[in-house]
């Protein structure tokens, strides 16, 4: 039997005495849900971005949207970073519900909504997040550049792209994300499955579960040493405990 064992990592307030980044205006991210959560850098770097603080409303503060926890060197404390961006007019649009995985040091985002209402402004663009992180005995400077990707389809058809959509889940395998289901501008909820290649940025479209709803919010996993996907629950009209 395997033994879990939980504990709870708050990092400590960003402050510029030890972080040689731009100041923000809040020391600490706001609470927020529908957000996106990776770790990079060897387990040692979170990368907080997006979500909604107001219910169903995008976090617009720039201050706000992107936030980093570095793990302290040679200790178990975090502490919240505010990294400087390189090319502050490229930026994403502010979102909610989008999927986030990463590949290596390299964060991706897909999709999510900037408005309201659930089929309101929702996107499939796709964007790169490159975090470099530069410690020296007294100070740690974080540099993030946004880079959006124009993808295309495996057969060269841009128009085949997968639809606009928020509340999916994608996972990374490899150079690979696999993203699932969702809930699509124009279909409503989706049981789609899309292959992303990071090397190539080209989206192969997987087809659609024979045994899953459309659905927003499941669970998406990597089985059998990353050569099966798994899903797992989510909203399909009334929560799910199914999976395929």
């Amino acid at each position: 039997m395997t033994n879990l064992t939980f504990q709870q990592i708050i990092p400590t307030p960003h402050t510029n005495t030890t972080n040689a980044n731009t100041a923000s205006s809040s020391s600490t991210p706001l609470p927020r849900s529908s957000h996106g959560l990776s770790i990079i850098h060897n387990g040692t770097l979170l990368v907080l971005y997006g979500g909604e603080h107001i219910a169903r409303t995008p976090i617009h503060n720039p201050s706000q949207v992107l936030w980093l926890a570095k793990r302290m060197t040679g200790t178990e404390s975090w502490q919240w970073i505010v990294p400087t961006t390189t090319n502050a007019a490229i930026t994403p649009p502010s979102r909610v519900a989008h999927a986030q995985a990463a590949v290596g040091n390299t964060i991706y985002i897909f999709g999510g909504r900037n408005g309201i209402e659930m089929g309101e402004n929702a996107m499939n663009d796709m964007w790169m997040l490159t975090v470099h992180n530069e410690t020296t005995t007294t100070t740690t400077t974080i540099t993030a550049k946004w880079t959006q990707i124009n993808a295309s389809s495996s057969n060269d058809t841009p128009s085949v792209l997968p639809e606009a959509r928020s509340f999916h889940k994608m996972i990374a395998i490899g150079s690979n994300l696999y993203m699932f289901g969702g809930c699509g501008a124009a279909s409503g909820r989706l049981n789609d499955l899309w292959k992303f290649d990071t090397l190539t940025h080209k989206w192969t479209n997987l087809g659609v579960s024979h045994v899953l709803r459309g659905r927003g919010g499941p669970n998406i996993l990597s089985l059998a040493h990353d050569k099966k996907i798994g899903i797992v629950g989510g909203f399909a009209g009334e929560e799910t405990n199914d999976g395929h």
